[in-house]
């Protein structure tokens, strides 16, 4: 599970951090909105990105809208019938 809390004083910022510190620390924000802290309860895996040949994403792009018109198509047969 994820908190975020709003600071608008680096006193406050750092009484979040003391206050949430069996939480575990992943993001802060700094918008024109408001400043930002979030914890979580969990340790999250991180991202990971990988590089795939150009071919082989469009491939796999094709075959998605592929799919995205088949399921189009069953579903208005399902309407229909």
């Amino acid at each position: 599970m994820r908190k975020k809390f709003e600071y608008k004083t680096l006193q406050e910022r750092e009484a979040l951090m003391k206050e949430h510190a069996d939480w575990y620390f992943v993001e802060e924000h700094n918008l024109i909105d408001g400043n930002f802290l979030i914890f979580t309860d969990t340790i999250e895996e991180p991202l990971t990105y990988i590089s795939i040949p150009k071919a082989e994403y469009y491939a796999m792009k094709q075959s998605d809208i592929e799919i995205k018109q088949a399921i189009a198509e069953l579903t208005k047969l399902i309407a229909s019938s």
